[in-house]
């Protein structure tokens, strides 16, 4: 069974009411995630927010698996499963 956690004084766009949900998963989700970060002026779901216009890049990438029992997943399939 998963778990929630709520603590402190709520923020004005938060929405109370979906902390009641049934299902724990429902409580918070995918969408309440980018709408509260949107609010606090963070839009990391953008493309743009990770190279602003006129900032250096580097450019990673991964080769093999980093650990031999190490499982990869696409971010569909996490969401998915998890």
């Amino acid at each position: 069974m998963g778990l929630f956690g709520q603590s402190g004084e709520p923020l004005p766009f938060e929405t109370m009411e979906r902390y009641q949900a049934r299902k724990v998963r429902d409580r918070f989700t995918f969408e309440m995630l980018a709408e509260y970060l949107h609010h606090l002026g963070l839009s990391p779901f953008q493309e743009d927010f990770y190279l602003p216009q006129g900032a250096p890049a580097w450019l990673v990438e991964k080769t093999g698996t980093f650990v031999p029992a190490q499982t990869e997943y696409s971010l569909a399939q996490a969401r998915a499963d998890f």
